[in-house]
Protein backbone atom coordinates (compact mmCIF):
# COMPACT_ATOMS: atom_id res chain seq x y z
CA UNK A 1 0.00 0.00 0.00
CA UNK A 2 2.65 2.50 0.57
CA UNK A 3 3.38 2.82 -3.36
CA UNK A 4 0.26 3.90 -3.55
CA UNK A 5 -0.65 6.75 -1.06
CA UNK A 6 0.64 9.35 -2.85
CA UNK A 7 -2.06 8.29 -5.48
CA UNK A 8 -4.79 8.10 -2.76
CA UNK A 9 -3.68 11.51 -1.35
CA UNK A 10 -4.36 12.95 -5.39
CA UNK A 11 -7.17 10.91 -6.32
CA UNK A 12 -9.14 11.10 -3.13
CA UNK A 13 -11.93 14.01 -2.44
CA UNK A 14 -12.82 15.73 0.94
CA UNK A 15 -16.04 14.54 2.75
CA UNK A 16 -18.11 17.46 1.49
CA UNK A 17 -17.88 17.07 -1.71
CA UNK A 18 -17.72 13.15 -1.31
CA UNK A 19 -21.20 13.24 0.67
CA UNK A 20 -22.62 15.33 -2.30
CA UNK A 21 -21.73 12.88 -5.31
CA UNK A 22 -23.05 10.02 -3.46
CA UNK A 23 -26.11 11.87 -2.00
CA UNK A 24 -27.27 13.99 -4.88
CA UNK A 25 -25.92 12.21 -7.74
CA UNK A 26 -25.15 7.88 -7.45
CA UNK A 27 -28.19 7.62 -4.70
CA UNK A 28 -30.79 8.90 -7.29
CA UNK A 29 -29.12 6.71 -10.16
CA UNK A 30 -29.21 3.91 -8.27
CA UNK A 31 -32.78 4.60 -7.11
CA UNK A 32 -34.23 5.01 -10.58
CA UNK A 33 -32.29 1.48 -12.05
CA UNK A 34 -33.89 -0.32 -8.70
CA UNK A 35 -37.59 1.50 -9.79
CA UNK A 36 -36.61 0.61 -13.23
CA UNK A 37 -36.20 -2.81 -12.80
CA UNK A 38 -39.80 -3.44 -10.36
CA UNK A 39 -41.88 -2.18 -13.03
CA UNK A 40 -40.81 -5.57 -14.69
CA UNK A 41 -41.89 -7.58 -11.54
CA UNK A 42 -45.24 -9.40 -10.77
CA UNK A 43 -44.76 -10.43 -7.08
CA UNK A 44 -42.63 -9.20 -4.25
CA UNK A 45 -42.25 -9.18 -1.02
CA UNK A 46 -42.03 -6.03 1.40
CA UNK A 47 -39.23 -6.68 4.28
CA UNK A 48 -39.05 -4.53 6.99
CA UNK A 49 -36.98 -4.15 10.40
CA UNK A 50 -36.51 -1.47 13.42
CA UNK A 51 -33.27 -0.48 15.06
CA UNK A 52 -32.20 2.24 17.66
CA UNK A 53 -29.10 4.44 16.78
CA UNK A 54 -28.59 6.88 19.64
CA UNK A 55 -31.51 9.01 19.64
CA UNK A 56 -33.02 7.28 16.51
CA UNK A 57 -35.27 5.12 15.29
CA UNK A 58 -34.10 3.87 11.93
CA UNK A 59 -36.60 1.51 9.71
CA UNK A 60 -35.46 0.32 6.33
CA UNK A 61 -37.46 -0.83 3.92
CA UNK A 62 -36.96 -3.75 1.39
CA UNK A 63 -38.25 -5.22 -1.23
CA UNK A 64 -37.61 -9.17 -2.75
CA UNK A 65 -38.82 -10.43 -5.86
CA UNK A 66 -37.61 -13.22 -8.46
CA UNK A 67 -35.80 -12.64 -11.66
CA UNK A 68 -35.99 -15.28 -14.03
CA UNK A 69 -32.38 -13.81 -15.45
CA UNK A 70 -30.65 -12.49 -12.49
CA UNK A 71 -32.62 -14.88 -9.81
CA UNK A 72 -33.79 -13.71 -6.07
CA UNK A 73 -33.00 -9.81 -5.41
CA UNK A 74 -33.53 -7.87 -1.94
CA UNK A 75 -33.40 -3.96 -2.98
CA UNK A 76 -33.20 -1.07 -0.37
CA UNK A 77 -36.78 0.80 -1.29
CA UNK A 78 -36.65 2.93 1.77
CA UNK A 79 -34.19 3.98 4.68
CA UNK A 80 -35.34 6.55 7.28
CA UNK A 81 -35.96 7.27 10.93
CA UNK A 82 -39.86 7.50 12.57
CA UNK A 83 -41.07 8.72 15.92
CA UNK A 84 -41.69 5.27 16.36
CA UNK A 85 -43.03 2.00 15.97
CA UNK A 86 -46.02 1.28 16.86
CA UNK A 87 -48.45 -0.58 14.40
CA UNK A 88 -50.03 1.97 13.07
CA UNK A 89 -46.58 4.40 12.20
CA UNK A 90 -45.25 1.23 10.85
CA UNK A 91 -47.94 0.19 8.29
CA UNK A 92 -48.71 4.06 7.44
CA UNK A 93 -44.84 4.59 6.28
CA UNK A 94 -44.89 1.28 4.27
CA UNK A 95 -48.32 1.88 2.55
CA UNK A 96 -46.67 5.32 1.98
CA UNK A 97 -43.57 3.64 0.52
CA UNK A 98 -45.61 1.10 -1.37
CA UNK A 99 -47.90 3.84 -3.11
CA UNK A 100 -44.77 6.09 -3.70
CA UNK A 101 -43.27 3.88 -5.80
CA UNK A 102 -46.45 1.89 -7.29
CA UNK A 103 -46.26 -1.01 -5.96
CA UNK A 104 -48.95 -2.51 -3.55
CA UNK A 105 -50.68 -4.68 -5.85
CA UNK A 106 -47.85 -6.52 -6.33
CA UNK A 107 -46.88 -7.44 -2.68
CA UNK A 108 -47.69 -10.82 -1.78
CA UNK A 109 -45.78 -11.12 1.52
CA UNK A 110 -44.70 -9.11 4.42
CA UNK A 111 -41.73 -10.35 6.43
CA UNK A 112 -40.16 -8.98 9.59
CA UNK A 113 -39.03 -9.93 13.41
CA UNK A 114 -41.90 -11.90 14.98
CA UNK A 115 -42.91 -9.44 17.33
CA UNK A 116 -46.69 -8.70 18.57
CA UNK A 117 -46.59 -5.41 16.56
CA UNK A 118 -46.07 -6.94 13.33
CA UNK A 119 -48.03 -10.45 13.61
CA UNK A 120 -49.99 -9.97 16.76
CA UNK A 121 -48.13 -12.94 18.28
CA UNK A 122 -47.65 -16.79 17.85
CA UNK A 123 -51.81 -17.02 17.18
CA UNK A 124 -51.80 -14.38 14.11
CA UNK A 125 -54.51 -12.68 16.27
CA UNK A 126 -55.79 -9.16 16.72
CA UNK A 127 -56.18 -6.31 14.91
CA UNK A 128 -53.83 -3.99 15.48
CA UNK A 129 -50.44 -5.56 13.87
CA UNK A 130 -48.75 -4.14 10.60
CA UNK A 131 -50.08 -7.46 9.05
CA UNK A 132 -53.34 -6.85 10.01
CA UNK A 133 -53.50 -3.22 8.79
CA UNK A 134 -51.84 -4.12 5.80
CA UNK A 135 -54.41 -6.60 4.56
CA UNK A 136 -56.78 -3.87 5.09
CA UNK A 137 -55.50 -1.30 3.32
CA UNK A 138 -54.09 -3.11 0.41
CA UNK A 139 -57.23 -4.88 -0.09
CA UNK A 140 -56.08 -8.39 -0.20
CA UNK A 141 -54.25 -11.19 1.62
CA UNK A 142 -50.65 -11.05 1.84
CA UNK A 143 -48.82 -13.98 3.98
CA UNK A 144 -46.96 -12.90 7.08
CA UNK A 145 -44.19 -14.67 7.04
CA UNK A 146 -41.49 -14.23 10.78
CA UNK A 147 -38.05 -14.81 10.94
CA UNK A 148 -37.47 -18.14 10.77
CA UNK A 149 -33.53 -16.93 12.61
CA UNK A 150 -35.25 -15.20 14.82
CA UNK A 151 -37.54 -18.19 16.24
CA UNK A 152 -34.75 -20.70 16.21
CA UNK A 153 -32.65 -18.02 18.25
CA UNK A 154 -35.43 -17.54 20.72
CA UNK A 155 -36.74 -21.12 21.02
CA UNK A 156 -32.69 -22.03 22.44
CA UNK A 157 -32.86 -19.14 24.54
CA UNK A 158 -35.82 -20.41 26.34
CA UNK A 159 -34.57 -23.57 26.37
CA UNK A 160 -31.81 -22.71 28.36
CA UNK A 161 -34.10 -20.55 30.66
CA UNK A 162 -35.25 -23.57 32.02
CA UNK A 163 -31.85 -25.48 32.85
CA UNK A 164 -30.56 -25.56 36.72
CA UNK A 165 -27.85 -23.80 35.75
CA UNK A 166 -28.04 -20.11 34.43
CA UNK A 167 -25.43 -20.18 31.42
CA UNK A 168 -25.85 -16.96 30.47
CA UNK A 169 -24.83 -15.66 33.98
CA UNK A 170 -22.05 -17.73 34.60
CA UNK A 171 -20.32 -17.35 30.76
CA UNK A 172 -20.85 -13.34 31.65
CA UNK A 173 -18.70 -14.00 35.17
CA UNK A 174 -16.27 -15.86 33.21
CA UNK A 175 -15.84 -13.26 30.84
CA UNK A 176 -15.59 -11.05 33.42
CA UNK A 177 -12.70 -12.67 35.50
CA UNK A 178 -10.72 -13.21 32.87
CA UNK A 179 -11.16 -10.80 29.99
CA UNK A 180 -8.06 -8.97 31.26
CA UNK A 181 -5.79 -11.42 32.48
CA UNK A 182 -5.65 -15.01 31.42
CA UNK A 183 -4.25 -15.88 34.92
CA UNK A 184 -6.01 -15.30 37.69
CA UNK A 185 -5.78 -16.80 41.48
CA UNK A 186 -7.64 -19.36 42.80
CA UNK A 187 -8.10 -17.42 46.49
CA UNK A 188 -9.93 -14.70 44.66
CA UNK A 189 -12.16 -16.52 42.35
CA UNK A 190 -16.16 -15.55 43.08
CA UNK A 191 -17.79 -17.95 44.57
CA UNK A 192 -20.33 -18.60 42.29
CA UNK A 193 -17.38 -19.62 39.57
CA UNK A 194 -15.86 -22.10 42.45
CA UNK A 195 -18.80 -23.78 43.31
CA UNK A 196 -19.49 -23.99 39.52
CA UNK A 197 -16.68 -25.92 38.41
CA UNK A 198 -16.42 -27.96 41.84
CA UNK A 199 -19.73 -29.59 40.31
CA UNK A 200 -18.90 -32.13 37.51
CA UNK A 201 -22.88 -31.99 36.40
CA UNK A 202 -22.58 -28.65 36.13
CA UNK A 203 -19.46 -29.25 33.18
CA UNK A 204 -21.86 -31.86 31.94
CA UNK A 205 -24.57 -29.60 31.24
CA UNK A 206 -22.51 -26.76 29.64
CA UNK A 207 -21.35 -29.30 26.96
CA UNK A 208 -25.15 -30.46 26.50
CA UNK A 209 -25.30 -26.71 25.87
CA UNK A 210 -22.64 -26.44 23.49
CA UNK A 211 -23.87 -29.84 20.87
CA UNK A 212 -27.41 -28.06 20.99
CA UNK A 213 -26.07 -24.86 20.02
CA UNK A 214 -24.07 -26.32 17.09
CA UNK A 215 -26.86 -27.82 15.56
CA UNK A 216 -29.10 -24.54 16.13
CA UNK A 217 -26.01 -22.51 14.40
CA UNK A 218 -25.64 -24.77 11.56
CA UNK A 219 -29.54 -24.41 11.21
CA UNK A 220 -29.84 -20.35 10.80
CA UNK A 221 -26.19 -20.54 8.76
CA UNK A 222 -28.12 -22.72 6.04
CA UNK A 223 -31.54 -20.37 6.46
CA UNK A 224 -30.87 -17.10 6.49
CA UNK A 225 -29.14 -16.64 2.97
CA UNK A 226 -30.66 -13.56 0.89
CA UNK A 227 -31.91 -16.46 -1.73
CA UNK A 228 -33.17 -18.86 0.73
CA UNK A 229 -37.27 -19.02 0.46
CA UNK A 230 -39.96 -20.08 2.47
CA UNK A 231 -40.25 -23.15 1.03
CA UNK A 232 -36.83 -23.93 1.62
CA UNK A 233 -36.81 -23.05 5.31
CA UNK A 234 -40.17 -24.86 5.81
CA UNK A 235 -38.48 -27.50 4.72
CA UNK A 236 -35.47 -26.91 7.11
CA UNK A 237 -37.71 -26.47 10.20
CA UNK A 238 -40.86 -28.42 9.66
CA UNK A 239 -42.81 -26.47 11.59
CA UNK A 240 -44.00 -22.66 12.39
CA UNK A 241 -47.40 -20.69 11.22
CA UNK A 242 -45.42 -18.74 9.26
CA UNK A 243 -44.61 -21.28 6.26
CA UNK A 244 -47.62 -23.91 6.90
CA UNK A 245 -49.44 -22.72 4.39
CA UNK A 246 -46.82 -22.12 1.94
CA UNK A 247 -46.01 -25.78 1.78
CA UNK A 248 -47.80 -26.33 -1.33
CA UNK A 249 -44.96 -24.80 -3.43
CA UNK A 250 -43.02 -27.39 -1.77
CA UNK A 251 -42.00 -28.66 -5.54
CA UNK A 252 -40.48 -25.31 -6.57
CA UNK A 253 -37.49 -26.63 -4.81
CA UNK A 254 -37.25 -29.73 -7.24
CA UNK A 255 -36.67 -31.78 -4.31
CA UNK A 256 -38.79 -34.14 -6.29
CA UNK A 257 -40.58 -33.68 -9.80
CA UNK A 258 -43.52 -31.38 -10.08
CA UNK A 259 -46.86 -33.14 -10.68
CA UNK A 260 -49.66 -31.18 -11.98
CA UNK A 261 -51.24 -31.37 -8.61
CA UNK A 262 -49.69 -29.45 -7.48
CA UNK A 263 -49.62 -26.72 -10.31
CA UNK A 264 -53.06 -26.55 -9.86
CA UNK A 265 -52.99 -26.32 -6.02
CA UNK A 266 -50.29 -23.37 -6.01
CA UNK A 267 -52.63 -21.45 -8.92
CA UNK A 268 -55.35 -21.92 -6.75
CA UNK A 269 -53.66 -20.18 -3.89
CA UNK A 270 -52.58 -17.77 -5.92
CA UNK A 271 -55.46 -16.68 -7.17
CA UNK A 272 -57.58 -16.29 -3.95
CA UNK A 273 -54.91 -14.77 -1.88
CA UNK A 274 -54.16 -11.78 -4.48
CA UNK A 275 -57.43 -11.06 -6.12
CA UNK A 276 -55.87 -7.45 -6.62
CA UNK A 277 -53.87 -8.26 -9.60
CA UNK A 278 -56.69 -9.90 -12.03
CA UNK A 279 -54.50 -12.30 -13.08
CA UNK A 280 -57.07 -14.82 -15.71
CA UNK A 281 -55.12 -18.44 -16.39
CA UNK A 282 -56.25 -20.46 -19.27
CA UNK A 283 -55.51 -23.77 -17.90
CA UNK A 284 -54.87 -25.39 -21.12
CA UNK A 285 -52.38 -23.36 -21.88
CA UNK A 286 -50.98 -23.16 -18.43
CA UNK A 287 -50.84 -26.98 -18.59
CA UNK A 288 -48.64 -27.07 -22.01
CA UNK A 289 -46.61 -24.61 -20.11
CA UNK A 290 -45.85 -27.23 -17.56
CA UNK A 291 -45.42 -29.96 -20.10
CA UNK A 292 -42.51 -28.10 -21.66
CA UNK A 293 -40.85 -27.53 -18.12
CA UNK A 294 -41.24 -30.90 -17.27
CA UNK A 295 -39.62 -32.00 -20.61
CA UNK A 296 -36.25 -29.66 -19.72
CA UNK A 297 -35.92 -30.67 -15.88
CA UNK A 298 -36.42 -34.43 -17.17
CA UNK A 299 -33.38 -33.90 -19.38
CA UNK A 300 -30.99 -31.62 -17.48
CA UNK A 301 -32.24 -31.49 -13.75
CA UNK A 302 -29.54 -33.63 -12.68
CA UNK A 303 -26.92 -31.37 -14.25
CA UNK A 304 -28.28 -28.46 -13.09
CA UNK A 305 -28.05 -29.69 -9.39
CA UNK A 306 -24.19 -30.89 -10.09
CA UNK A 307 -23.62 -27.15 -11.65
CA UNK A 308 -25.27 -24.96 -9.47
CA UNK A 309 -25.89 -24.84 -5.54
CA UNK A 310 -29.30 -22.78 -5.23
CA UNK A 311 -32.53 -23.80 -6.65
CA UNK A 312 -33.04 -20.46 -7.68
CA UNK A 313 -30.16 -20.99 -10.18
CA UNK A 314 -31.58 -24.31 -11.56
CA UNK A 315 -34.80 -22.20 -12.13
CA UNK A 316 -32.95 -19.46 -13.76
CA UNK A 317 -30.77 -22.13 -15.97
CA UNK A 318 -34.45 -23.83 -17.01
CA UNK A 319 -35.69 -20.55 -18.03
CA UNK A 320 -32.71 -19.63 -20.14
CA UNK A 321 -33.00 -23.01 -21.74
CA UNK A 322 -36.69 -22.61 -22.24
CA UNK A 323 -36.10 -19.03 -23.93
CA UNK A 324 -33.26 -20.55 -26.25
CA UNK A 325 -36.07 -22.48 -28.07
CA UNK A 326 -37.97 -19.43 -27.90
CA UNK A 327 -40.79 -21.38 -25.77
CA UNK A 328 -43.19 -18.96 -23.59
CA UNK A 329 -44.14 -19.87 -20.18
CA UNK A 330 -45.19 -16.74 -18.53
CA UNK A 331 -48.12 -18.26 -16.61
CA UNK A 332 -45.93 -20.82 -15.14
CA UNK A 333 -43.09 -18.60 -14.05
CA UNK A 334 -45.36 -16.16 -12.28
CA UNK A 335 -46.36 -19.33 -10.36
CA UNK A 336 -42.07 -19.80 -9.82
CA UNK A 337 -41.86 -15.95 -9.26
CA UNK A 338 -44.32 -15.91 -6.56
CA UNK A 339 -42.89 -18.61 -4.24
CA UNK A 340 -39.59 -17.79 -4.96
CA UNK A 341 -40.05 -14.32 -4.22
CA UNK A 342 -41.09 -14.77 -0.46
CA UNK A 343 -38.10 -15.32 1.81
CA UNK A 344 -37.96 -17.59 4.95
CA UNK A 345 -36.27 -14.88 7.04
CA UNK A 346 -35.59 -11.85 7.69
CA UNK A 347 -31.21 -11.38 8.11
CA UNK A 348 -31.27 -9.13 4.74
CA UNK A 349 -32.68 -6.69 7.38
CA UNK A 350 -30.06 -7.38 10.14
CA UNK A 351 -27.51 -7.60 7.96
CA UNK A 352 -27.74 -3.80 7.02
CA UNK A 353 -28.31 -2.68 10.72
CA UNK A 354 -24.65 -4.30 11.30
CA UNK A 355 -23.47 -1.70 7.85
CA UNK A 356 -25.20 0.93 9.98
CA UNK A 357 -23.12 0.69 12.67
CA UNK A 358 -20.08 0.06 11.14
CA UNK A 359 -20.70 3.40 9.19
CA UNK A 360 -21.96 5.64 11.71
CA UNK A 361 -19.54 5.24 14.61
CA UNK A 362 -18.09 7.52 16.99
CA UNK A 363 -15.80 9.27 14.75
CA UNK A 364 -18.25 9.90 12.13
CA UNK A 365 -21.60 10.94 14.01
CA UNK A 366 -21.38 14.06 11.62
CA UNK A 367 -23.75 11.93 9.26
CA UNK A 368 -27.33 12.47 8.73
CA UNK A 369 -29.78 9.59 7.79
CA UNK A 370 -29.86 10.11 3.97
CA UNK A 371 -26.27 9.95 4.14
CA UNK A 372 -26.23 6.54 5.46
CA UNK A 373 -29.34 5.81 3.43
CA UNK A 374 -27.62 6.34 0.21
CA UNK A 375 -24.16 4.54 1.45
CA UNK A 376 -26.22 1.52 1.82
CA UNK A 377 -28.37 1.85 -1.03
CA UNK A 378 -24.99 2.42 -3.50
CA UNK A 379 -24.11 -1.01 -1.49
CA UNK A 380 -26.92 -2.58 -1.99
CA UNK A 381 -27.25 -1.76 -5.99
CA UNK A 382 -23.53 -2.39 -6.83
CA UNK A 383 -22.64 -5.52 -3.94
CA UNK A 384 -21.02 -7.26 -6.53
CA UNK A 385 -18.87 -4.58 -8.18
CA UNK A 386 -15.29 -4.47 -7.53
CA UNK A 387 -13.75 -0.99 -7.96
CA UNK A 388 -12.51 -2.05 -11.37
CA UNK A 389 -16.22 -3.12 -12.06
CA UNK A 390 -17.51 -0.01 -11.16
CA UNK A 391 -14.67 2.08 -12.57
CA UNK A 392 -15.75 0.09 -16.12
CA UNK A 393 -19.47 0.96 -15.31
CA UNK A 394 -19.33 4.63 -14.39
CA UNK A 395 -16.78 5.34 -17.90
CA UNK A 396 -19.82 3.57 -20.27
CA UNK A 397 -22.23 6.42 -18.50
CA UNK A 398 -21.43 9.94 -19.83
CA UNK A 399 -24.61 11.54 -18.04
CA UNK A 400 -23.83 10.28 -14.90
CA UNK A 401 -19.89 11.76 -14.92
CA UNK A 402 -21.20 15.11 -16.32
CA UNK A 403 -23.45 15.35 -13.10
CA UNK A 404 -20.22 14.80 -10.77
CA UNK A 405 -18.65 17.36 -12.24
CA UNK A 406 -20.95 20.66 -11.86
CA UNK A 407 -21.49 22.38 -8.24
CA UNK A 408 -24.99 21.34 -8.78
CA UNK A 409 -24.25 18.29 -6.88
CA UNK A 410 -24.29 20.83 -3.33
CA UNK A 411 -27.59 21.87 -4.03
CA UNK A 412 -29.16 19.80 -1.52
CA UNK A 413 -29.81 20.78 1.92
CA UNK A 414 -27.59 18.47 3.29
CA UNK A 415 -24.76 20.68 4.13
CA UNK A 416 -26.34 22.97 6.44
CA UNK A 417 -28.63 23.12 10.02
CA UNK A 418 -31.84 21.83 8.54
CA UNK A 419 -30.73 18.53 7.98
CA UNK A 420 -29.43 18.34 11.96
CA UNK A 421 -32.87 19.82 13.04
CA UNK A 422 -35.05 17.62 11.59
CA UNK A 423 -33.34 14.57 12.67
CA UNK A 424 -32.62 15.84 16.15
CA UNK A 425 -36.72 16.51 16.21
CA UNK A 426 -37.72 13.76 14.45
CA UNK A 427 -37.77 11.50 17.57
CA UNK A 428 -39.17 14.23 19.48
Amino acid sequence: MDCTTALIKKFSCARTKCESIILNVLAPFAMDQIIDELKAVNFATVMIGTSNHKNLKIVPIFIRYFDPKTGVQIKVLEFTNLKGETSDILSSYIIEILTKHKLSHKIIAFTSDNCNTNFGGAARRGTKNVLTILNNNLKTNISGIGCAAHILHNAMQTSTDILPIDVKYIVHKIFQYFYIYTVRVEDKCPTILKSFFSDPVAIIWFHFIQSQLKVVCDTIKRIEGDNKSACKVSEELEWGNSFEELKIFRWTQLINYPTWNDIQKSLIFILQNNKQIGWNVDEDILFDEYNHVVNVINENLKECQNKYVCVEEIWCAIYTILNSKSILINNFWNIVEYSLAMPGTNAAIERVFSITNLLWTGEKNRFLVPTIKSIILLKNRFKKYSCNDFYDFLLTQPKLLNAISPWQKYSNDTFDNKGHDEQLTSTQ
